[in-house]
């Protein structure tokens, strides 16, 4: 642990833990690392405590799994059992086969738990409806997973692709099993709705409040809030950002983005590159560690921030300006980059441009960010006088 950079503090709590682990694994009849962590849940203790023993419990589990200590800040707490952890052996090898795929290919932490929850969702609800095997599984089983009894979809394309792919890793392992239950999944069609852009009056009252020297906001929650407003980065691209990647000679920003694992260079405007100054000067704390933004309570001192907290950091500074307070808008730092990409579709930059800026793999991903440009929808809409209608019709 002193090789992976663990400050002295952390250090203590993992002995701790180790020391109680090895001292009472045989009195309360512990069998594994998610009964340890039930016990402490058991013991009512406080939630900051609960916290640190399951960042404790998580990187130690890893640890005995996989002989490697993840990396200080990387999230690896344990949580309570999910359906993995209760699937027969035969169901848990496919899940298996598809975490270390999709860890080959280089999917971040956060998306290879979540293509894994979802394929041990599928197979603990054959697992439930009585099949003991893969060969066991009927479309008769596989259905009720996809649509309602009434015929609604109970998930979407997303979701059913997902799990085809999972069953396609394990064809190497049991080739008939694994080529069959991909038949039975439905061809979902795929949907689009409209994702939720921060409008450009909501944008200027963030400006406002930010750039009022009065309105009391933190260093820290300034500097990621312009962050996300004229980068466009990824939260985990935020989290990530580290002093050395701070080019201040050429203004500009340099980051390894966490999704696709993809150097980028981003310029560091003026009104960014003083909040960056002021959260340094006035709020860092000198850790050691080499992320700008670091975690504000225990254990988390020397880590880099947590993407909850950045999340907090965003509602705070949407709360105190006055931005959609109402409840009828998410509060989130996407919006902030849908914002970016709607602007510069407004402003005819062309689409690949958009994609390379914003870090996309492919510039088919900028798509998405069509749906929010309405300037250009509202410039192709179609006439309707071409179509009589009722008046009645446009009434509510």
């Amino acid at each position: 642990m002193a090789n992976a950079e663990r400050n002295e503090s952390c250090r203590r709590l993992f002995e701790l833990v180790i020391l109680n682990i090895l001292s009472n694994a045989d009195s309360n009849g512990w069998t594994s690392f998610h009964g340890i962590y039930d016990h402490y849940c058991e013991k009512d203790l406080p939630k900051v405590r609960l916290k640190a023993h399951a960042g404790a419990i998580g990187p130690l589990m890893e640890f005995e799994n996989e002989r490697a200590c993840p990396a200080p800040g990387q999230r690896a707490a344990i949580a309570k059992a999910g359906k993995h952890d209760v699937l027969s052996g035969e169901f848990k090898d496919p899940a298996d086969h598809f975490t270390r795929a999709r860890r080959a290919l280089g999917n971040s932490g956060n998306a290879v738990h979540g293509a894994c929850k979802t394929g041990a969702f599928l197979l603990y609800s054959m697992q439930a409806r009585g099949c003991r095997t893969l060969s066991s599984i009927t479309e008769k089983d596989a259905m009720p997973h996809f649509h309602f009894p009434d015929g609604e979809n109970r998930c979407g394309h997303g979701t059913a692709e997902l799990i085809r792919r999972l069953f396609k890793c394990g064809l190497p392992w049991k080739r008939d099993e694994c080529a069959a239950i991909p038949a039975f999944i439905p061809r979902l069609p795929r949907s689009r709705k409209i994702l939720p852009c921060l409008k450009g009056d909501e944008l200027a009252r963030l400006r406002n409040y930010m750039d009022n020297s009065a309105s009391g906001i933190a260093f820290r929650d300034e500097a990621i809030a312009l962050a996300l407003i004229f980068t466009g980065m990824r939260r985990g691209d935020a989290s990530g950002m580290e002093l050395d990647g701070i080019d201040w000679e050429n203004d500009l920003i340099r980051i390894e983005q966490e999704k696709t694992r993809r150097p980028a260079s981003i310029p560091l405007i003026p009104a960014l590159g003083g909040a960056l100054r002021g959260c340094l000067a006035n709020e860092r704390v000198n850790s050691g560690g080499p992320h700008i933004f670091l975690g504000a309570a225990y254990p988390r001192m020397s880590a880099p921030i947590s993407g909850a907290a950045i999340n907090s950091a965003v509602k705070r500074a949407f709360a105190k300006a006055g931005v959609r307070q109402g409840g009828g808008g998410r509060i989130h730092p996407h919006p902030l980059r849908r914002r970016m990409a709607a602007a510069m579709l407004e402003s005819s930059v062309p689409q690949p441009v958009i994609s390379s800026i914003l870090g996309h793999a492919s510039p088919s991903s900028a798509e998405h960010c069509l749906s929010a440009d309405f300037v250009h929808l509202k410039a192709r809409a179609i006439s309707i006088k071409r179509y009589p209608a009722a008046r009645e019709a446009f009434e509510a």
